[in-house]
């Protein structure tokens, strides 16, 4: 029997479900690669946040909020689909109010291609929101994936289709 060389694609990344993702991979390595910037309590400047990177500054604020996760959440462009402006910010402040009305709180943020070939996304980052609450609002506002954040302060990538 002769011998096969391994392999050298990486299987599709998994969704939240299990499931591998339906997104391009171009698309999914572009969320790891974005900037996420948030307004962070008590900070002059906005943190930049970054897919698997440990945060000191979002690790402090989390201490200080007294909040052991969180969920970087947008309405913006839903299932990758850009919307105008209006549209967006339409959307973001359904969010806001939503989010509010069911007592969340939570930071301003910004999702941002370093390339700059996709405009910024208004975000925000939610204290407190644990992963399955997470998938739940980022599939209600059509996302594709939202970030969450443990206690360890490090951004992780939930696809969700």
């Amino acid at each position: 029997m002769p011998l096969r060389p391994a392999s050298t694609t990486q299987p599709a990344p998994l969704c939240a479900d299990g499931h591998p993702t339906l997104l391009p991979a171009a698309l999914v390595q572009a969320y790891r690669q974005a900037w996420y910037d948030v307004a962070l309590p008590a900070r002059a400047t906005a943190s930049r946040l970054q897919v698997d990177v440990h945060s000191p500054a979002l690790q402090h604020a989390m201490q200080q909020c007294g909040a052991r996760q969180a969920c970087l959440l947008t309405a913006c462009n839903p299932l990758g689909v850009a919307l105008s402006p209006a549209d967006n910010e339409r959307r973001m402040q359904a969010l806001r109010v939503a989010l509010q009305q069911d007592g969340w709180s939570w930071a301003p943020a910004q999702g941002r291609d370093p390339q700059g070939e996709w405009p910024g996304e208004d975000s925000l980052l939610v204290w407190h929101m644990g992963p399955t609450q997470s998938r739940a609002w980022g599939r209600h506002w059509e996302q594709n994936a939202v970030l969450t954040v443990g206690s360890d302060a490090v951004p992780r990538l939930l696809l969700l289709r």
